[in-house]
């Protein structure tokens, strides 16, 4: 079980090794991310996470994340601290969402949405099935077209 059984988050020097050993194995075939879940497992140290972050970059990582950095101050921080290597963000719903535009603005390279785009469908699917349990069969039918669905899918595939 190694350091993980007294914490959360892996020791410092295992985490950077295991970076590296990705680094090594990867030979530039694949992309590299240099994560630390702080924020996420209860340890907001944000010293830490821009230690370990700082350690990843430096072992090689194309790319560091700390999912649900605090605030802007703290993502600013890390894009600083890291640079030039690029920066994921994922952005709690449950604080103030920064735009597209402010994330750009700090640095951030790569946004991510986590299980966002999923958990707002599924509220879509849970007021359809609400509708149709009220016997309005309108609302739970309606939806995006099947050619729209399949324009999406033909842009994304050019």
């Amino acid at each position: 079980m190694g350091s993980r059984g007294r914490t959360p988050t892996r020791d410092f020097d295992e985490a950077v090794n295991r970076v590296r050993n990705a680094v090594e194995a990867a030979k530039g075939r694949i992309v590299v991310t240099g994560r630390t879940d702080n924020f996420i497992q209860g340890r907001p140290d944000l010293d830490d996470t821009i230690r370990r972050l700082t350690a990843f970059a430096e072992a090689g990582a194309d790319v560091v994340y700390a999912p649900f950095p605090p605030d802007l101050d703290a993502l600013l921080a890390i894009v600083t601290a890291v640079a030039p290597t690029p920066v994921n963000v994922l952005i709690s719903p449950a604080d103030k969402v920064l735009t597209v535009t402010e994330l750009q603005q700090a640095g951030v390279k790569r946004i991510s949405l986590g299980p966002f785009l999923y958990t707002h469908a599924m509220e879509a699917v849970e007021q359809a099935t609400k509708a149709l349990l009220a016997g309005d069969l309108t609302t739970a039918t309606t939806g995006m077209s099947f050619d729209r669905i399949n324009e999406l899918i033909a842009r994304t595939t050019n």
